[in-house]
């Protein structure tokens, strides 16, 4: 009798167990992971408009931006981080990436590389990039782009400039987050495009 009283008891357990499992797992939604965008490629069949050389690097972040999570101000001196939201790499790759694949657009060249790399060490510019803020208010609606960047020409520094971008969030969810941020930086390289195009449009700038 003892040992049936023990076994029902077992099985009890075990069936509790698995049920409070289930129940965790159903309530624990999955993280999302995110990336950013760049503009449009240019086709496939556009040939090449500028043999414009341009490096693009080091993109630096700082600490309270330098992790997986989506990051949020919450005003005064909180940040919040979004555990179910992730970026698909990281953040200051994401960031290199795009401004190149941006500026290769607006400059009509591929010769918009990653620095540092061989391949870039012989190109006529270079942009470094050094984030200061790249994060939504959630209570504001608006996604903010703060940073200092450094154009060098012939590896002389010709241009150091600080941009504070905001763009309005078209809604509620990570997502929509996500896409503000993508528009901020395209922003930010049409300014950069601008400069770079103006210095190869001077008498020695070719």
């Amino acid at each position: 009798m003892a040992s049936m009283i023990w076994m029902v008891a077992r099985r009890a357990g075990a069936l509790s167990m698995s049920l409070a499992l289930a129940v965790a797992c159903g309530t624990t939604p999955p993280s999302r992971h995110y990336v950013l965008t760049a503009l449009a490629d240019r086709s496939a069949e556009t040939a090449p408009t500028s043999d414009i050389g341009l490096a693009v690097g080091p993109v630096s972040l700082p600490g309270y931006l330098d992790r997986p999570q989506l990051v949020s101000d919450m005003g005064s001196n909180e940040r919040g981080l979004d555990e179910l939201s992730r970026w698909a790499e990281p953040l200051d790759a994401g960031m290199a990436r795009v401004l190149r694949e941006n500026l290769a657009t607006l400059l009509g060249s591929e010769q918009v590389l990653p620095w540092p790399s061989d391949q870039a060490d012989d190109l006529r510019f270079r942009l470094a990039v050094e984030v200061l803020r790249f994060e939504a208010e959630p209570e504001a609606g608006v996604a903010r782009l703060q940073l200092r960047w450094t154009l060098f020409a012939d590896r002389a520094s010709v241009l150091v400039q600080r941009v504070d971008l905001q763009q309005a969030v078209t809604g509620k969810t990570q997502g929509d987050i996500v896409a503000a941020l993508s528009g901020l930086l395209a922003t930010f390289c049409e300014q950069v495009a601008a400069q770079v195009r103006d210095l190869v449009s001077q008498p020695h700038g070719n």
